[in-house]
């Protein structure tokens, strides 16, 4: 065994049982029927662990029509702030301290820069999210937040911005470098910190998505509950490695890891239990929902048009019945309902199917 593997976090152990056991009889499952084409099956339950890039799909749907049922019907600025790579190992040893530090400090520059009368001028909703890796799985923290482009006066009026920017990159770079070091400090008492990363430039990217606060949604919501990996990825799987596409800027490669290193890659991307993915401020606030959805009203009421919050991409439209969970539907004729004929527990032997799939074998969809 590895030093590695003897080293290993309870939480990355509790992640690998997890998705290796997801959709197999290790977890249980039903033998269905379809009431059209009669052919039976196997219907494995899921692991529902949220580093399992298979069975969370549903669950991010639903965050993600949560989220943009409060989004206000305004244009949005998407901001990302970047740490230096000198404290990615200080963040990385310190996750449960750390990590909502990490998305506080960046809501905390974005609201105070925001209240400023020279750039918003108010106050502002920030939705923050955490994301730990690059697009090759290397561990790289960086926070994204969306952000509303305008704000709420003292008196309670919304302000539209002004112009496309919610304020000089810089500006935003030294608040959240500032803050970030103070709550960091407060956070880990004794904790040593590199001094000279604090005097450089920090970097902040900002701007107005052009497809819209939806879209955004949609990138943010992806990892939150599937992990930084998606199945689709994924291009082969050998007995010595893992071989997955990334986006480099406007082109797609492949990178060929062996799976030693993609196991490392994957699970340094699992968080310790019970820390939340996304954190809200501002109008965004919990104690401020009732106020924030007047305000969306109100906007509505003014102008029901909303030319900027939503996806230029049209979503596809799902001709099933939407009372009919996706699992229940007969993958072999296309169009009969499963029903449920018997069920098996954990580490129990399935029965055997009366009619196997013709073909192929039994499919694994979640209950």
């Amino acid at each position: 065994m590895s030093q590695h593997a003897l080293s290993m976090p309870p939480a990355h152990r509790r992640a690998i049982k997890a998705i290796i056991n997801c959709r197999t009889a290790a977890l249980g499952g039903h033998v269905v029927e379809c009431e059209n084409c009669r052919v039976q099956d196997y219907a494995y339950h899921s692991c529902r662990h949220r580093s399992c890039p298979t069975c969370m799909a549903d669950v991010g749907e639903e965050w993600f029509q949560s989220a943009k049922g409060e989004l206000l019907p305004v244009p949005y600025f998407h901001v990302v702030f970047s740490v230096p790579d000198e404290l990615d190992k200080i963040i990385r040893g310190n996750q449960r301290a750390l990590y909502p530090v990490l998305m506080q400090a960046a809501s905390q520059a974005l609201l105070e820069v925001a209240a400023a009368p020279e750039h918003l001028g108010g106050e502002v909703g920030v939705m923050a999210t955490l994301h730990t890796w690059s697009r090759t799985l290397a561990y790289h923290p960086h926070v994204h937040c969306l952000v509303p482009a305008g704000s709420v006066d003292e008196h309670g009026h919304w302000q539209a911005a002004k112009g496309p920017r919610l304020a000089p990159d810089g500006v935003l770079a030294k608040a959240f470098r500032d803050t970030l070091r103070t709550m960091m400090r407060r956070a880990v008492p004794g904790l040593e910190l590199p001094e000279a990363v604090f005097d450089e430039d920090w970097q902040v990217f900002a701007e107005q998505p052009a497809h819209g606060a939806e879209a955004v949604l949609r990138y943010l919501g992806r990892p939150l509950h599937r992990g930084p990996l998606c199945d689709h990825r994924i291009v082969e799987v050998t007995d010595t490695g893992v071989v997955f596409r990334y986006r480099d800027r406007a082109k797609w490669r492949t990178l060929r890891l062996d799976g030693h290193e993609f196991l490392r890659r994957f699970l340094q991307h699992v968080w310790p239990k019970g820390l939340h993915k996304v954190r809200y401020s501002g109008l965004w606030s919990r104690r401020s929902r009732a106020r924030l959805e007047a305000l969306r009203q109100q906007l509505l009421a003014a102008d029901p048009v909303d030319p900027c919050s939503v996806s230029a991409a049209p979503e596809a439209v799902d001709t099933h019945d939407p009372s009919t969970p996706h699992w229940m539907r007969c993958p072999h004729c296309g169009h009969g309902k499963r029903v449920i004929i018997s069920q098996f527990g954990r580490g129990t032997t399935p029965p055997p199917l009366r009619q196997p799939p013709p073909g192929s074998a039994p499919t694994a969809q979640p209950p």
